[in-house]
């Protein structure tokens, strides 16, 4: 028998609120994100906490922003996709020798 999956909405409500963190320009208060989620001031307050604790967000006066942590993450796949550019361009040029 087949294994069934199902999304897990609390997961889904957190990185809906991380991305708005980790969106936003400037510091964003929890009021504000969670108006933005859709979603409670608590749910808004208990997914910041927890965000706040791994490591992915941190308070910055009375807003939040993405932590260097975050950062990491795009930076890892910046490096992945430049690697994968380099790739791709190397398989350009033999294909392009082998046309000549």
């Amino acid at each position: 028998m087949a294994q069934t999956y199902t999304k897990i909405n609390a997961l889904s409500k957190g990185l809906a609120i991380l991305n708005i963190i980790g969106s936003s320009p400037t510091p964003i208060m929890a009021k504000d994100i969670a108006d933005q989620a859709g979603v409670t001031y608590s749910t808004a307050m208990n997914n910041i906490i927890t965000l706040e604790d791994a490591g992915f967000i941190e308070k910055q006066g009375s807003g939040y922003i993405g932590s260097f942590k975050l950062a990491s993450i795009w930076t890892n796949r910046m490096s992945y996709l430049k690697r994968r550019k380099q790739v791709i361009q190397d398989e350009i040029e033999v294909l392009d020798r082998g046309a000549e």
